[in-house]
């Protein structure tokens, strides 16, 4: 839980740092992504397009990999 907590607080903080100030939703949905499936903004797993997440390639095969997909 802690390591989720960290993570949450981490990306919000480098994407205010990345793309200024974020509305409030912006933010939760950010929040829901991190918390569901462990993306990271610094690692590329997410990216900001017309105000909306973007879940990248990076990070799609991290979702996979965390589900153990293999093939």
């Amino acid at each position: 839980m802690h390591r989720k907590i960290v993570l949450m607080r981490s990306n919000a903080r480098l994407a205010r740092c990345w793309w200024g100030t974020l509305s409030v939703e912006t933010i939760a949905h950010l929040s829901d992504l991190t918390a569901r499936h462990f993306l990271s903004i610094r690692a590329g797993h997410l990216t900001l397009l017309d105000g909306q997440w973007f879940i990248t390639n990076a990070g799609l095969l991290h979702i996979a990999q965390l589900r153990g997909c293999v093939g």
